[in-house]
């Protein structure tokens, strides 16, 4: 015995479903460049959260936690773009990671400037720590001067690793669009997945 259609629930030819297949397996890439952006941005938003959270009081510390979440919260949003097909949120995602390792670069440079001028974090911990007997901050001062360029390292790798990738991505999206049927595209669009 056969069930009955639902009232207004779509019918779907053997072609269609064909199509639909085809379609969810080129989909794979853009939909893991999705879900790095959404990722991405939500762990942003989070520390950009932390950072103020953490810095009440700090106005610098502050405005680095809201740079941080303002960021993020344009990558989530980047994400939900991309979802949608947007021409442009491959671009926005690209040159929000390159804003973000930037800004990152100038301020390991601006703290390295500070540290090697003896007025960076070694010169505030100095008298905290000559209470407790430490007479020597060389190797301090060699740690935090060598936290700073491994920032500066992490920036480049991380933000510009990302920014490429999204970069590359802009070549799946196109193909997409030009192969899969605009049916499913609109269906994608409006938020239906496959």
């Amino acid at each position: 015995m056969t069930q009955p259609a639902l009232p207004n629930s779509p019918q779907f030819s053997d072609e269609n479903l064909r199509e639909m297949a085809i379609a969810r397996v080129a989909y794979r890439r853009i939909s893991r460049a999705v879900w790095v952006a959404r990722t991405d941005g939500m762990i942003l938003i989070a520390f950009g959260a932390l950072t103020i959270i953490g810095g009440i009081g700090s106005i610098s510390a502050m405005a680095a936690g809201a740079v941080l979440a303002v960021i993020g919260w344009i990558e989530w949003r980047g994400s939900d773009r991309l979802r949608k097909f947007d021409p442009r949120a491959l671009s926005t995602l690209m040159l929000n990671q390159l804003v973000l390792g930037g800004l990152l670069i100038l301020y390991s440079l601006v703290q390295l400037v500070s540290e090697m001028m003896g007025r960076g974090l070694t010169a505030d911990l100095n008298g905290d720590l000559s209470e407790f007997g430490v007479v020597d901050t060389g190797e301090l001062h060699a740690l935090v001067m060598l936290f700073y360029v491994a920032l500066i390292f992490i920036a480049v790798l991380c933000m510009g690793g990302l920014a490429y990738y999204y970069f590359t991505r802009q070549k799946y999206v196109d193909a997409y669009l030009k192969e899969t049927p605009d049916w499913i595209v609109a269906m994608q669009k409006s938020g239906v997945t496959l």
